[in-house]
């Protein structure tokens, strides 16, 4: 009597089994990625823009000012020094 199965059903389980588990780690690593790049550009924004506040409308002062671009990368640099 031939059989019609190539593998035994216990074969065919763990590789669904692996399969399965491979998809959940992969759909959670993209979750992790996207939730930890969200939160780095959320700071990034907040610190770019935190000192917004201080300007009164019509100033012409922009977030793409120079000066602005420069209290930026002095606010980081300064906090990079800090924390060695």
């Amino acid at each position: 009597m031939i059989s019609n199965q190539v593998f035994p059903p216990r074969y065919n389980e763990e590789v669904i089994r692996m399969v399965c588990e491979l998809l959940l780690s992969s759909v959670w690593l993209l979750f992790v990625v996207f939730w930890v790049e969200t939160i780095s550009v959320w700071l990034f924004l907040c610190l770019f823009y935190q000192d917004r506040a201080f300007y009164h409308w019509g100033d012409g002062v922009f977030a793409d000012d120079p000066g602005q671009m420069l209290y930026m990368l002095s606010r980081s640099d300064r906090s990079i020094h800090t924390q060695t």
